[in-house]
């Protein structure tokens, strides 16, 4: 078993398997996408640090969101986009680098909405208290803890998977290095390591789901109480766009990841797998963001802001 791991370096991702005409136009359309995620995730970092008017704990972890969607599509894209190129070889180092990146950022963001949904549910449940219990200080304090558990949620998972024997058989059947693929590859003993997996999902995922189902239950209780009709739709409006990026996320991948790893259909995963890795990044500013009343006045002072300094 030994020998047949330390044979192996490296990895074929399959990624595509198409014609070289539509790898060039996935190719085109995925560099396109990959800039257009990046620049609007970087504007809301830019707006909401920049304009005094966002300096509220909604849009401080925003701002974390965008942070982590840009960290996210430079860990999965650039790999995707090479492989269109041919590039299809990764050394078994930096697989592993890359799945515990990888999964520590879905994590990471799993915690992050929980979080955002708890910072609603202050905001509209208790609002008296809103401003005593969301401090800058205690804000920072949360979002540092959701980064430090994200990170640490799959360290148990990848070190189980670097001492796994691999025998001959390389090439991984999906755009990255995920979990299932290289389980299934491996020629040793995978029990613990769907185990911890599964245990691994289950408590990220739907802990974070409970998390936000619960806030979003009690925050509809709130705003039906709400007497007027103008504020039970602002309410509606402000939570409208969290549940919208929490349903397509979770979905996703609860759907993926919250059952026994040799249930897993890679076939069906890599539909689901471009969801939340290129579209789910792409559309959260959209739909977090650029449809929010606050954040397009900021957007269109900054844009008139910078044509006076061109002039």
């Amino acid at each position: 078993m030994d020998n047949c791991s330390t044979t192996l370096k490296e990895f074929v991702i399959l990624g595509f398997s198409c014609s070289e005409e539509l790898q060039s136009l996935l190719f085109v359309l995925f560099l396109a996408i990959y800039v257009v995620t990046f620049a609007g995730n970087f504007t809301i970092i830019f707006i909401t640090t920049a304009d005094a008017h966002l300096e509220s704990p909604m849009y401080f972890f925003i701002r974390n969101l965008s942070v982590l969607e840009i960290f996210y599509i430079t860990v999965t894209q650039p790999l995707i986009l090479s492989n269109l190129l041919g590039r299809k070889h990764v050394l078994f180092t930096g697989c592993l680098i890359q799945l515990y990146i990888f999964i520590s950022l879905a994590a990471t963001e799993c915690f992050l909405l929980a979080l955002m949904a708890y910072d609603r549910y202050s905001a509209i449940c208790r609002p008296l208290l809103y401003r005593m219990v969301m401090t800058s200080h205690s804000c920072t304090r949360l979002v540092l803890s959701v980064w430090l558990g994200g990170f640490l949620a799959p360290t148990v998972q990848v070190i189980l998977i670097s001492k796994l024997s691999f025998c001959g058989h390389n090439e991984i059947n999906y755009f990255v290095c995920d979990v299932a693929p290289l389980l299934k590859l491996a020629c040793s003993d995978t029990s613990a390591n769907e185990i911890v997996a599964f245990s691994m999902a289950s408590f990220v995922t739907l802990g974070s789901l409970v998390c936000v189902s619960i806030s979003y239950v009690c925050i509809v209780a709130q705003i039906i109480r709400i007497p007027s009709t103008l504020g039970k739709r602002r309410a509606f409006s402000t939570c409208a766009s969290h549940l919208t990026v929490t349903g397509v996320y979770f979905g996703t991948v609860v759907a993926m990841y919250v059952r026994p790893t040799s249930q897993y259909s890679l076939e069906t995963d890599r539909i689901a797998a471009l969801l939340y890795m290129i579209v789910t990044p792409l559309f959260n500013p959209l739909i977090y963001s650029f449809r929010n009343k606050e954040v397009k006045d900021a957007l269109s002072k900054t844009i008139l802001k910078i044509r006076e300094h061109m002039r």
